[in-house]
């Protein structure tokens, strides 16, 4: 796998990394949409901790991607 390969599969784990992130914010944003009208009561340390496993899971594949372009 030459480097340009690389670079492209990388560039779609930033791209998931971004997805991650824009659903844990958007459903941070809606739950605390839903705590403020007075229809769910919820903790808010359980969202910060469930945006952070998304948050997470993009580092992670970032690493990995950053890990296979150093070994080659």
């Amino acid at each position: 796998m030459d480097i340009d390969e690389k670079i492209d599969r990388g560039a779609s784990i930033l791209w998931y990394m971004a997805i991650f992130a824009g659903i844990a914010m958007a459903l941070a944003g809606v739950l605390w949409f839903l705590e403020q009208q007075g229809l769910i009561h919820i903790d808010f340390n359980a969202v910060c901790a469930f945006s952070l496993v998304f948050l997470g899971i993009g580092v992670i594949l970032f690493g990995l991607w950053l890990r296979s372009l150093i070994k080659s």
